[in-house]
């Protein structure tokens, strides 16, 4: 598995989300019960921008359909 620096800590806490690219990927990072994690941030099920989704919790909601 290889690690690689996209933002630090304090910026996806201060904001709650911050989307960057990683080797050409679109990665969301959120902020949820003191931690940051990493997903695509494009939806499996139908492509939704999972950037402009709302954070639930361990789990962003795609805004095209709710599908979390």
């Amino acid at each position: 598995m290889e690690f690689l620096d996209a933002a630090s800590f304090s910026e996806v806490k201060s904001k709650g989300r911050k989307l960057v690219n990683v080797k050409g990927q679109n990665i969301i990072l959120f902020f949820s019960e003191g931690k940051v994690y990493a997903l695509n941030a494009v939806c499996p099920h139908r492509g939704g921008p999972l950037d402009e989704g709302e954070i639930n919790d361990e789990e962003i909601v795609c805004p095209w359909h709710g599908f979390a």
